[in-house]
């Protein structure tokens, strides 16, 4: 691996956790003009951020440690998935997920595909149940 790939992953991750908030933002002003109402700022949610850094965290004595990592854990993923998909290169760390997760879910989905989901056999493949053979 050559640092090159290191740091354009670590460009990607920090493109994709700077940019995620712009992209709501521009959802959101989408979503007011489409339903006639007036739209709110792009950078509300880096404003929402700020205030959220800002606060202190209230958790109760008796909370499980799960329930004070929890959030850690979420954002952690979050990363993760953002660091799994290739946006600007092919050749980085975490591409070797992406193709296990390709290769563990193309069964499924030449499966799925396989039969038409309007027959019963395609509705019963299509929720995972196997469908019995003797199905006219």
């Amino acid at each position: 691996m050559k640092p090159i790939e290191i740091l354009t992953q670590a460009l990607e991750l920090i493109a994709a956790l700077t940019a995620a908030p712009l992209f709501l933002g521009w959802v959101n002003q989408c979503r007011a003009w489409l339903q006639n109402r007036r739209a709110p700022s792009i950078w509300l949610p880096y404003r929402g951020i700020r205030k959220l850094f800002h606060k202190d965290a209230v958790i109760a004595e008796s909370a499980s440690p799960l329930f004070r990592v929890a959030p850690y854990i979420v954002f952690g993923a979050m990363v993760v998935a953002a660091g799994i998909i290739p946006s600007m290169g092919t050749r980085l760390p975490f591409t070797i997920a992406a193709d296990a997760i390709a290769l563990v879910e193309w069964p499924e989905v030449r499966i799925g595909h396989a039969v038409a989901p309007q027959e019963p056999e395609g509705q019963l493949v299509s929720n995972g149940v196997k469908a019995p053979s003797n199905v006219p």
